[in-house]
């Protein structure tokens, strides 16, 4: 009975090694490439930071080097998790984290994250990535502690060249909102709500304010251009306030773009009434994002 024992035990050692060896392998054929080691400014957030500063524009005009880790599709606690993550991974620490803050949807009530797969690569033995994506739909615990098995019904999509935006940097949207596409519920928008979980956003922003102590980066929280359409929002000062007050009570500058009627009433600028285009990105990032943050580095300095 011990030698049958033996055997099973030993036929489960190596097969959960096989199974390893092949993990590591495609996991690293897989894994998106890291942006630099070294930046001296790290912008974070979701697709409307992803989408809304140009990295390049930044280098070139400040001078320094520049890394966007904003994620299409994200809320607080993914941000949380990057950083995190591209903290670790980074041997120079920044010495600049802007926070594109989002009020649009933080309720965390739809259990959901947009394109799961693209953090499969990643994911074994990974317990900052356990911490915060075990309680979203489309993961459980074996994903993170069995080889191969997250893969199972998704290789074929990652051979077929499967969507990721994770760690792509500044990624532009080439298209122009045109007025009649605007849905019609935001032309007369009637008792509006964002939708919110103040407790979470507190919570993970406590956590992005540790770390960047932890790792001597001065901190500021930005909020992104928005077509004027998205300013109705019955409790939209609500939305804000819990960043104003993170801010205040942190002594962290928090800066708001989308008052400028210039910028945000004009749709050439935009790809759709939450998301700047290529052409607003650029215009934004260097008429308005770049005077900030260079009066910013000046006073901190």
């Amino acid at each position: 009975m011990k030698a049958f024992v033996k055997k099973i035990l030993l036929f489960v050692t190596v097969c959960y090694v096989l199974l390893l060896v092949l993990d590591i392998l495609v996991s690293n054929e897989l894994k998106p490439n890291m942006p630099i080691k070294n930046p001296d400014l790290v912008l974070l957030g979701s697709s409307r930071c992803q989408a809304h500063f140009d990295s390049r524009i930044i280098e070139d005009s400040l001078d320094i080097k520049t890394v966007n880790i904003g994620l299409y599709s994200s809320k607080i606690d993914i941000h949380y998790m990057i950083l995190k993550e591209y903290l670790d991974y980074t041997t120079c620490k920044p010495k600049y984290l802007t926070y594109v803050f989002d009020i649009h949807d933080n309720t965390f009530v739809d259990n959901k994250v947009t394109r799961h797969y693209q953090f499969f690569p990643s994911l074994l033995y990974n317990l900052n990535y356990y911490s915060v994506l075990r309680k979203y739909s489309g993961f459980n615990s074996g994903m993170f502690f069995c080889p191969m098995i997250r893969y199972s019904g998704y290789l074929k999509q990652y051979i077929n060249g499967c969507t990721t935006f994770l760690y792509k940097d500044y990624s532009p949207i080439d298209k122009t909102m045109e007025i009649n596409d605007v849905d019609p519920f935001y032309r007369n928008p009637i008792n509006y709500e964002y939708k919110y979980d103040s407790a979470v956003i507190v919570f993970y922003m406590q956590k992005i304010i540790n770390l960047c102590k932890v790792n001597n980066v001065k901190l500021n929280l930005v909020y992104a251009p928005e077509y004027f359409l998205c300013r109705f929002a019955l409790n939209r000062e609500a939305s804000f306030s819990i960043f104003r007050k993170i801010g205040d009570d942190n002594d962290i500058p928090v800066k708001d773009f989308s008052s400028d009627s210039i910028l945000n009433s004009n749709n050439a600028y935009f790809s759709d009434i939450l998301h700047l285009n290529r052409k607003g990105a650029e215009y934004f990032t260097s008429s308005y994002y770049v005077p900030y943050m260079k009066k910013m580095i000046k006073n901190t300095e």
